[in-house]
């Protein structure tokens, strides 16, 4: 039989192939936000906050790894630029102090991101539209003719005034509003019409919309909203219409709204509320109550 020549030398053929593994590609170092599960982008919500001295604002912080999917349950630190001006808890609250303009840091690992805090005394209603806009993502709403420049308010899109120029409605209902309803509404003291239903509202309603003393027709339904309904609602003595519907609401019916004797329409329908119903006077208003756990 006849030899095959060269046989013997493939294997030498093959040592410059077998060297070529030292240029192939490095596996990322262990915790580098490449390796899988690893924090590799972090961002906060709402980006902006503007708040008065004395008042609260809870952030969210959402966790990604390189393919941009959450990661649930990873530790996030906080820390404020100025603790005279907001201080942070370690979840995310924080809690305006002194006037002026901060920054909050939440950070994750190797990631970080920031969230623009201003501190102030809501002393026009102009100063509380702003806030309303950039803590409710206006940047994205479906109409948001006017707002946030010198137009008068009455031109901006959803608001009505007074001869004073005090807002006394705010139509923003459909709107695609995201986020938490700012507490900084509260401040509108001359409302009487708030319409802030079928967005994408999320998070607890406000006790503080409880100061509006003149609000007559409050619309919050088909949103996202959870928590209790507060109870602090049992101060707007002038309310006529209550309609929280179609959200996510839970525990009880407060009793103190049956402190509101021009109540005439009480729409609580599809959420998650449980115990008893509150007694007269308001019992005769109730319409609709059903997709509840009512007793």
């Amino acid at each position: 039989m006849r030899k095959v020549r060269g046989f013997r030398a493939l294997p030498a053929l093959l040592l410059p192939l077998l060297a070529c593994g030292d240029d192939g590609p490095t596996q990322p170092a262990p915790g580098s936000p490449e390796q899988p599960g690893v924090p590799a982008s972090i961002s906060i919500a709402p980006s902006t906050v503007i708040l008065w001295r004395g008042a609260s604002f809870h952030l969210t912080a959402t966790v990604r790894d390189r393919n941009a999917r959450p990661l649930p349950g990873v530790e996030v630190t906080w820390r404020s630029g100025d603790p005279s001006t907001a201080t942070v808890d370690a979840q995310g609250l924080i809690t305006a102090v002194g006037s002026g303009e901060t920054t909050v840091t939440a950070t994750a690992g190797a990631v970080t991101a920031t969230a623009a805090v201003h501190v102030d005394n809501p002393s026009t209603d102009r100063v509380v539209l702003t806030a309303v806009y950039e803590t409710m993502n206006g940047t994205a709403w479906a109409n948001a003719s006017n707002w946030l420049s010198d137009a008068p308010l009455a031109d901006w899109h959803g608001v009505e005034v007074d001869a004073d120029g005090r807002v006394t409605k705010l139509h923003l209902g459909e709107n695609d509003l995201e986020g938490p309803i700012t507490i900084v509404i509260g401040h509108l003291s001359k409302l009487t019409e708030l319409y802030l239903h079928g967005n994408a509202l999320t998070g607890s309603i406000p006790p503080e919309l409880g100061r509006l003393s003149e609000l007559r027709t409050l619309g919050l339904w088909s949103n996202g909203l959870s928590g209790l309904i507060p109870s602090e609602f049992g101060s707007l003595a002038s309310l006529t219409r209550l309609s929280l519907e179609h959200n996510n609401l839970r525990g009880r019916i407060p009793p103190e709204l049956g402190r509101l004797s021009q109540l005439d329409t009480l729409s609580l329908w599809n959420n998650d509320l449980t115990g008893s119903i509150p007694p007269e006077p308001i019992i005769a208003t109730y319409k609709s109550l059903w997709y509840n756990v009512l007793e």
